[in-house]
């Protein structure tokens, strides 16, 4: 195998990599919120956090939006 073939194939191998980093960098925050949903908690926006307790938040939950809210945003 050539040099320039070798070093073609990592060029590609490394930019394989880079774009796998960023697919997961990208999708991580829907991994979450789905992780959250699925485990029948609610995210809330506001705050990016998974909250198991609407009520003690003073929040509601919203169903056709899956998650809690202000009762002002209803």
């Amino acid at each position: 195998m050539t040099t320039e073939r070798k070093q073609k194939l990592l060029l590609y191998a490394v930019l394989l990599m880079i774009m796998f980093a960023a697919a997961l960098f990208m999708n991580r925050r829907f991994v979450q919120i789905d992780t959250c949903l699925d485990n029948g908690a609610a995210w809330d926006y506001d705050r990016n956090i998974c909250s198991l307790d609407c009520v003690g938040d003073g929040k509601i939950w919203v169903e056709e939006k899956a998650a809690c809210l202000n009762v002002k945003e209803r």
